[in-house]
């Protein structure tokens, strides 16, 4: 991928000139870089700068996504539910990956919450379960009660979500569809918020030109304790995380989990420390039109190709 130089020619009539990497012995000029891609050697086909891998015509995705990201454990509550938690390259990343969405927006979820639950007992049947109450910033400590905080939070973001989601003019259907972000502690959550979301999707299947096919995927980066978290069904999952990040594992159930050597271990848990995976996870998914099994063995093949070391479970 080369930069654009702007070329100053100093003479009578001063001019611009537009060139690719060419020298002039016989001129002098300043040399302006328009930029500088920092991400130039993640792909050659797509950074955070390209949209649709520079071919828009052939990745045109009529129906488009609605990108939702769930955040782990903040370091500040201005940071719960908005865009300053995560890394302006995964969100410029999510937004030049090619698929489409059509609102232009994203959901902002804060995962770093819990749910106060209670245990209701019935004496017919002499039994009892665990039921969810409220969500509580108190309460984000356990897998189990981030996940009923998710139920609750998609319980009450739905009509919020409905809302953004792009209909077909002539049906009044819902045909955007959903990708689904966690980082960290919004592992759990993000399972539970996916669940409840089902739910509701199929309660209210009437709204959708297509109810079985309205979550894509579910993406967890660096999964907090991991191995309390399990693939939603009817839903593809994926977890990401990195060899020397002790806070997160590769042991998702029902998921496709990939364990890299990319970061050390102080940067490997921030989500800035994903950009490259996740290029090369939505460019597969891009190419080859969703998340097939086509677009898993391009993604894998992307990453050796990039000399990052991995390992891959697939469920």
């Amino acid at each position: 991928m080369g930069c654009l130089q702007l070329h100053i020619l100093k003479s009578e009539k001063p001019r611009l000139k537009i060139a690719y990497r060419k020298h002039s012995r016989e001129q002098k000029f300043e040399w302006i870089w328009l930029s500088i891609d920092p991400a130039a050697d993640v792909l050659e086909s797509s950074s955070q700068y390209v949209y649709a891998l520079n071919s828009p015509i052939i990745y045109l995705d009529l129906d488009g996504e609605l990108p939702i990201l769930i955040n782990g454990r903040t370091s500040s509550d201005s940071e719960r539910g908005d865009s300053s938690y995560w890394n302006a390259e995964i969100i410029a990343t999510i937004k030049g990956s090619g698929i489409a969405n059509p609102g232009g927006t994203f959901h902002y979820v804060d995962g770093n919450r819990g749910a106060d639950q209670y245990y209701a007992y019935n004496r017919k049947t002499g039994k009892g379960v665990w039921k969810d109450a409220n969500l509580s910033t108190k309460k984000a400590l356990t897998a189990s009660s981030r996940a009923a905080g998710g139920r609750i939070a998609a319980s009450n973001d739905f009509e919020k979500i409905l809302a953004q989601l792009e209909k077909d003019p002539e049906t009044g259907k819902i045909v955007e569809k959903i990708q689904i972000y966690t980082h960290s502690r919004g592992g759990a959550f993000g399972m539970g918020y996916t669940s409840r979301l089902l739910q509701l999707i199929k309660k209210n299947s009437h709204l959708f030109a297509d109810a079985n096919n309205v979550i894509e995927y579910i993406l967890h980066m660096a999964p907090h304790q991991s191995n309390s978290i399990n693939g939603n069904k009817g839903v593809k999952t994926f977890g990401i995380s990195h060899t020397s990040d002790i806070l997160s594992g590769n042991d998702i159930e029902n998921a496709d989990n990939v364990h890299s050597n990319v970061g050390n271990a102080a940067t490997s848990h921030q989500n800035g420390s994903f950009v490259k995976e996740l290029n090369a996870f939505l460019s597969a998914i891009s190419s080859q039109g969703g998340a097939t099994q086509e677009a898993i063995d391009q993604f894998k093949k992307t990453l050796e190709e990039m000399g990052i070391k991995f390992t891959y479970k697939e469920k």
